[in-house]
């Protein structure tokens, strides 16, 4: 990749283009930035503490402090299969490929058990609408131990 990456910047030198390609990559940069962080807010923002009956283990902590989205195959496949967030941060193993099919296994197994459904939002567009329409402010609890 490195000697690929010298070959492009030789040709943009030798063409006299270096202006033109710093500025695409600055673009590029900030376009992916928005989107990833815009991902990254609406995947987390609001579920701290929202482990339900106050259970703390690591797995149910994971499962239950992230959103996972629906969308279509294609978002989902552009997302690498992070629209299943709490799975992915529950069981980082499973290929992303599979989470959609480890999702439903996993909601599953919770609901037979008497756990609340994992969190299931309506894609990224509507989530972060409804986000903003109930903005609050994340604060830390004074009164837990840290």
């Amino acid at each position: 990749m490195v000697i690929f990456q010298m070959i492009v910047l030789a040709w943009v030198v030798a063409h006299g283009a270096l202006l033109q390609y710093a500025l695409f990559w600055l673009v590029v940069e900030r376009v992916v930035g928005v989107i990833t962080q815009a991902r990254e807010h609406i995947e987390h923002y609001g579920l701290w503490n929202a482990t339900p009956d106050g259970l703390s283990s690591q797995i149910l902590t994971q499962l239950y402090t992230t959103r996972n989205l629906q969308t279509t195959p294609l978002v989902n496949y552009l997302m690498a299969g992070l629209p299943y967030h709490a799975v992915h941060h529950a069981f980082p193993e499973i290929p992303s490929h599979r989470l959609p099919i480890a999702f439903e296994r996993i909601d599953a197994i919770l609901r037979d058990r008497g756990q609340p459904a994992l969190v299931r939002d309506p894609g990224y567009w509507k989530t972060s609408l409804q986000l903003a329409a109930q903005f609050s402010t994340i604060t830390i609890d004074q009164n837990k131990p840290t």
